[in-house]
């Protein structure tokens, strides 16, 4: 097995504190890829990050924040050969957020979500958070995915659980668990959907946001509206309990 791990920190700052660049993957069978540590990319205009592997495990810390500037990009790719593969699990941050947010990407066959996902812009508009889960998506309570916009709009968060390709070759119908927070708010609010194509989606305790100082932002839940919205995937079912607070005002 072709391992990377790291528990210390690792740093792209150029002498000028323009955009860092950092990549880990392996060359060759995919390996997996384990961070407990730190990985900073941080400028005046954040840098990239990408982590490509079978499996990754996120314990610690991706940032790649515009100390001035916009945000960066954080991006992990789990790969799967196999049934055993395909896997992200973080339970540490991951920060893209900048003067205007960054993106926050994160593909893999199944994905659980415990940790902080940031692509916030502090000064103005919010940056992205997309996660696609070919199989199916969990996240906990502790989970939660910011594209706050300070000084302008919310961002965009995309989470689907299940994808139709991922499901014919799963042989299994995908799916969305979720009991965390997602946050788009703004001066006006940004958008979020969660769902799966042709899936189930399930909310349990959610804290979703798009307020908006100005004026809400747009929630799509299952899909878009009487399933005609031909920009957003379907689920099969949706279900959201009563102790969950969405909120678009």
């Amino acid at each position: 097995t072709r391992l990377i791990t790291n528990a210390g920190k690792l740093q792209a700052h150029p002498l000028d504190h323009r955009n860092g660049k950092l990549v880990l993957a392996k060359s060759g069978p995919a390996g997996p890829i384990a961070n407990s540590g730190v990985i900073d990319v941080s400028g005046d205009t954040g840098g990239r990050i990408a982590l490509a592997a079978s499996s990754i495990a996120q314990q610690g810390t991706l940032k790649a924040a515009g100390e001035g500037g916009a945000g960066g990009s954080i991006t992990l790719t789990a790969r799967h050969a196999n049934a055993t593969g395909g896997v992200i699990s973080n339970t540490g941050t991951l920060d893209a957020s900048g003067a205007t947010g960054g993106s926050v990407t994160l593909t893999g066959r199944n994905i659980s979500q415990q940790g902080m996902l940031r692509a916030d812009g502090v000064a103005g508009q919010g940056g992205s958070v997309t996660i696609t889960a070919s199989a199916a998506y969990i996240d906990s309570s502790q989970a939660l995915a910011s594209v706050r916009g300070a000084g302008g709009t919310g961002g965009r968060i995309v989470v689907t659980g299940g994808t139709a390709d991922g499901m014919a070759e799963e042989g299994s119908t995908g799916s969305l668990f979720s009991s965390g927070g997602f946050d788009a708010a703004g001066v006006m609010g940004g958008s979020i959907t969660l769902t799966s194509d042709g899936g189930s989606v399930s909310l349990y305790g959610v804290h979703v946001n798009a307020d908006g100082v100005n004026g809400g932002g747009t929630i799509h839940i299952g899909g878009g509206s009487a399933g005609n919205d031909l920009t957003v995937c379907d689920a099969r079912t949706a279900g959201v309990n009563f102790s969950s607070v969405i909120s678009a005002d």
